[in-house]
């Protein structure tokens, strides 16, 4: 009955979650969640498990109210927001120190940077503190004085990011101008990155109909306001909006656009962090974790909503993750003030050391290492990595056969561009000399013909004449909707021809068009097949 009642609690656990991942079994108090990955039509599909639960922090004294956690030099700083004060964790010891407990009101964004100095965003001071190694305070930003800053723009910083120039980058509270940018000075440099505002329909035409003053009594629409930053090692931005499908999780370049394109993300993302070698992992509310690869292509999802059952693996509301170098993840428990720890299993290990291999060149072992992956749990990701490693070793043919397999129509176009240029030096001098033959054999067919064309006796068969009217429709459709009109073209029986051949050229077309044109595999367009026969 108890394994009963735990399934039922994490099937409802995932409704309400709206994600790919399920909690489902215990084992001593930790909970196993399945781990899913998308497969190459977009489906859920069950993989190995990438991350188990490895204990939790604070259990004993939680810190309740906690809104940013941040990983560095073997250290977990946590924003305890509800007390005022950064929490300094030692990972070695499990020592804890205290920073910023009488000078801090409600910090919400905490991050260390390359040279240990802690960087802690509180929007109720207004203010980004920057503390040293032993905790005493070094500087203030206040609320930037230049003209270019606005003097309506909100500063209420509330997550940061700081690169190995000294640049602070800065989600702030109400600012819909973009991410705030300092220099070491307190200089504002600017805005970066940007949400774009969907434009509807209704609204293009009221921008082109309605005057000046009508445009002024609409509601003006403002984009969302970014959620959270990270920052990868080469400096590189990486900001979460929330409510949004599709574009939540952003790569910025340097003019704020983003990297990434459309992916498969969530609405409820609620951070974001970034591992050593470019992996993107992102957190759910309600406790779902995901990891993206450097392109942005999801990898797994696991984890789960703790309803009911404080286990260990299980969260009931995340506020925050963090990676070391080591794929260990931290993901900071708000309701219960408990750090959840996950570490990677050899399956998730094998995956890392592949992307890394495929990093640094080392094309024939990253091939190797996700065979071996895909032997043990297919995916749409592996299967790429196969592409991907076949292409840069000039396998043009077998790396299409793999992007066809990822449901990469991106990567099998760049396979087969590569394949056809192979088999067009091949075939050209043929093609050559098969056109020069045609040419000189219709020149000569016209010489022999030339003279000869008399006009055609009018084709007396009734149904021969309608289906040869479909040509005279193409050049004269006016006169031939008069004709049809008036009874003297056309018939139920050559409609009904014409009807029949549409049909079989869509199937034709939908079956045997490739995966370069469809973007579908043969296997997903087996179930369109039922219907068409039917229709017949």
């Amino acid at each position: 009955m108890k394994k009963l009642f735990c399934l039922c609690l994490a099937v409802i656990a995932v409704l309400c979650g709206g994600s790919g991942a399920l909690a489902l079994s215990f084992d001593n108090g930790n909970a196993v969640s399945y781990a899913y990955t998308l497969a190459a039509d977009a489906s859920w599909q069950r993989v190995s498990d990438p991350y188990l639960p490895a204990g939790t922090l604070c259990k004993s004294a939680p810190i309740k109210g906690a809104e940013d956690i941040c990983y560095r030099g073997g250290r977990l700083y946590v924003a305890d927001a509800l007390n005022g004060r950064i929490v300094c964790i030692s990972l070695a010891t499990r020592e804890t120190r205290v920073i910023g407990e009488d000078l801090l009101q409600a910090p919400a964004g905490v991050f260390v940077s390359r040279g240990d100095e802690v960087f802690v965003a509180d929007p109720a001071s207004e203010k980004v503190f920057v503390f040293g190694r032993d905790g005493g305070l070094l500087r203030e930003y206040p609320r930037p004085a230049d003209i270019s800053f606005g003097a309506d723009a909100s500063y209420k910083p509330r997550k940061l990011a700081v690169d190995s120039a000294g640049i602070i980058t800065i989600v702030s509270e109400g600012n819909y101008d973009g991410l705030i940018q300092l220099d070491k000075n307190g200089k504002f440099l600017g805005y970066t990155g940007y949400n774009n505002v969907p434009v509807t329909l209704l609204e293009l035409i009221e921008d082109k109909l309605f005057t000046k003053a009508q445009k002024e009594k609409l509601f003006r629409k403002i984009p969302l306001t970014f959620a959270n930053i990270a920052q990868d090692e080469k400096g590189i931005n990486y900001t979460l909006t929330q409510g949004v499908s599709g574009d939540a999780l952003k790569k910025h370049s340097v003019g704020g656009g983003n990297l990434l394109g459309a992916m498969h993300d969530e609405l409820n993302f609620c951070d974001v962090s970034v591992g050593g070698t470019g992996e993107i992992f992102a957190v759910t509310e309600t406790g779902f974790i995901f990891e993206y690869d450097i392109s942005g292509d999801l990898v797994f999802t696991f984890g789960g909503y703790a309803l009911n059952s404080e286990r260990n693996g299980l969260i009931t509301v995340a506020s925050g993750i963090c990676a070391d170098e080591n794929f260990n993840l931290y993901v900071m428990d708000k309701e219960r003030g408990i750090i959840q720890i996950y570490t990677q299993t050899p399956f998730a290990a094998s995956y890392h050391a592949g992307t890394a291999q495929y990093q640094n060149g080392d094309y024939y072992e990253s091939f190797r290492t996700f065979a071996s992956l895909c032997a043990q749990s297919s995916g749409a990701v592996f299967y790429a990595y196969m592409g991907k490693n076949q292409l840069q070793l000039h396998n043009y043919s077998d790396a299409a056969a793999y992007f066809k397999k990822a449901g990469d129509k991106d990567g099998y176009s760049e396979a087969y561009w590569e394949v056809r240029n192979s088999q067009i030096g091949k075939v050209l001098p043929y093609a050559f000399a098969l056109i020069v033959i045609t040419l000189l054999a219709s020149f000569a067919a016209k010489r022999v013909k030339r003279g000869r064309d008399k006009k055609k006796p009018p084709v007396k068969n009734r149904f021969l004449r309608d289906m040869r009217f479909g040509f005279y429709v193409l050049r004269h459709p006016v006169n031939a909707f008069y004709d049809i009109k008036l009874g003297k073209a056309g018939g139920v029986l050559s409609a009904s021809v014409c009807y029949l051949l549409g049909a079989l050229i869509f199937t034709v077309n939908f079956f045997f068009s490739g995966f370069l044109w469809t973007g579908i595999n043969a296997a997903a367009k087996t179930p369109v097949l039922y219907p068409v026969l039917l229709f017949f």
